[in-house]
């Protein structure tokens, strides 16, 4: 889960009507158009509900709940909800609270007096507010294989004898693991499962029927199948395992559970006045327990207090935020996986308070000289292992990132450049002498630092020549790449990994566009290269011919 910044850069115009509100007549028109961009564009299907003082300004679903059986969204679709789960996991422990029956101080080993030693220092404060040192899932090996089997005593198991990173309560860092030992321990102290202590005490008084703790396989009806967008095209997502994501992240629920659920929280029928301060009170800003709370511009308004959380999953998103000055809830969740119920939750808040958010295809584009865009033609380094690739031609310019479908750029200016079906932003950058030596992207609220890499050659060898590369080379047991010609092109492919262009540079010599990539062939001995050496991030691996 990423907390994205909350001002867009987007272009943001005040609107004045209505005390700073958009009007609902237009509101409606307006908010569609917003999500029907990322729908068109394959980057969302889902739903989405707006509300303001118990009124609904707007809802609406998109695309499928399962494209095979071309079953469309509704708003009765159960989506699972990944880390929204987490404010559940905290009401929860704080309901423990206001019973006597736990103290967020107290030390977790005073409830489970078999857990690590080196945790002695953790409590439950430390595991609701991400301040607890121990690291995340994301932190071990085993994180692939979890996704597809295993439990959360498995995850628990693995990091009880790993270090802390930090002095409980010293720094901030996001771990999920935190909030399977929160789930852990409320079923020690309540004595009931997870799920059943959540249904009891949460959903069934507040009335939602369609939330739940979810499973794999999929048993749920009206539950979403999940899907990501691969190169611009929809695909299935591999299933989650959600046995290892117990208080983390393992709840479905719909836009209109999700709003009894705000409603009841924020209207006093879930905590006391204290324990819901607790709740939603930054321990290190600007993360409060199981949820972030910020302030914020929105629309026309001033400081507004956003209460707000993003979850991402295998094959689903999701995102909302509350302002509870002004009792609007925004609700987004999606059966893709992706950022944009992050993005999207921000554009309807701005929106739904009177401010104006220009979508890509709205934006003017000018003209800018062949001679100018050829300049800004090149490879641009990301990362060790991510090129964005800048191409003139026939008066056009085009990105391409990585193994992205590429993107039609549109200039405003002689250095500043946008797409049109994505929200990204190209800025080039000029050294001293005016040479063009790195670029800055903008896409979807990240900022990405690329620098210009040297021209290369592209020197077309005879087939004959090319011939001699092609082979299987084996990096280890199991892990090979293959070398062969599409036409007269030369093409490597890794085990498990997409085919890759290869391009020459001079006699044995290639590298990638795609990624920062080298690889030289060996001298040739009867008429076959015996290895190849691949360079990448200043490692070098050999791999022999099979």
């Amino acid at each position: 889960m990423s907390l994205r910044r909350w001002i867009l850069p987007l272009v943001i115009v005040s609107l004045l009507s209505g005390e700073g509100y958009s009007q609902p007549a237009e509101l409606g028109t307006r908010l569609d158009q917003l999500v029907r961009f990322e729908a068109d564009n394959n980057r969302f299907m889902g739903s989405v509900l707006v509300v303001r003082d118990d009124r609904v300004l707007f809802s609406k679903s998109y695309g499928y709940a399962n494209i095979a059986s071309r079953t469309p969204n509704a708003a009765s679709t159960r989506y699972p909800i990944a880390s929204l789960t987490k404010q559940f996991t905290a009401a929860a422990a704080l309901l423990l609270e206001t019973e006597g029956k736990l103290k967020l101080d107290a030390s977790i080993r005073t409830y489970w007096p078999d857990a690590p030693a080196m945790w002695n220092k953790v409590t439950l404060f430390h595991l609701l507010s991400h301040t607890s040192g121990i690291p995340d899932i994301t932190d071990s090996t085993e994180a692939s294989t979890w996704a597809r089997a295993g439990t959360a005593k498995d995850v628990l198991a693995y990091f009880s004898d790993k270090p802390l990173l930090f002095e409980p309560g010293s720094q901030f860092r996001y771990s999920n693991v935190g909030y399977i030992l929160i789930s852990f321990l409320i079923e020690r102290i309540s004595g009931e499962t997870y799920a059943d202590f959540l249904r009891k005490r949460i959903f069934t008084p507040l009335g939602m029927n369609d939330t739940g703790v979810d499973s794999t396989p999929i048993t749920v009806a009206r539950h979403a199948t999940g899907y990501e967008s691969r190169a611009g095209e929809l695909g299935s997502a591999s299933p989650m395992n959600m046995a290892v994501l117990p208080g983390a992240g393992d709840l479905y629920s719909t836009t209109e559970d999700m709003r009894l659920w705000f409603q009841g929280l924020f209207g006093g029928r879930v905590l006391p006045p204290e324990s819901l301060r607790k709740l939603t009170t930054p321990v290190k800003e600007p993360w409060a327990l199981g949820l972030a709370v910020l302030t914020a511009d929105v629309g026309t308004q001033k400081n507004r207090t956003i209460v707000t959380h993003d979850g991402n999953v295998y094959g689903f998103s999701s995102g909302f935020a509350y302002f509870p000055e002004d009792r609007v809830m925004v609700i987004v969740l999606a059966n893709v996986e992706g950022n944009a119920p992050a993005k999207l939750k921000e554009q309807l808040a701005e929106v739904t308070f009177g401010g104006t958010v220009v979508l890509p295809p709205e934006k003017t584009a000018v003209a800018v000289s062949d001679a100018d865009l050829q300049r800004l033609a090149g490879l641009y380094e990301i990362d060790a292992g991510t090129i964005a690739i800048i191409e003139f031609s026939k008066g056009k310019l085009s990105a391409r990132i990585a193994n992205e479908p590429p993107l039609e750029l549109f200039a405003q200016s002689a250095s500043s450049f946008f797409a049109r079906t994505i929200d990204r932003n190209f800025q080039f950058e000029a050294d001293g002498a005016g040479a063009i030596s790195g670029l800055v992207i903008e896409s979807d609220g990240d900022t990405i630092q690329a620098k210009r890499l040297r021209d290369r050659a592209e020197v077309k060898l005879p087939m004959e020549m090319l011939r001699r590369y092609v082979g299987i080379y084996q990096i280890r047991p199991g892990l090979d790449v293959t070398i062969s010609l599409q036409g007269d092109q030369l093409m490597a492919q890794v085990t498990g990994q997409s085919r890759e262009v290869l391009y020459c540079e001079s006699v044995d010599h290639f590298y990638l566009k795609t990624a920062n990539v080298q690889l030289e062939f060996a001298a040739a001995t009867e008429g076959l290269a015996p290895n190849v050496r691949i360079q990448q991030a200043g490692r070098n691996t050999l791999a022999v011919r099979r």
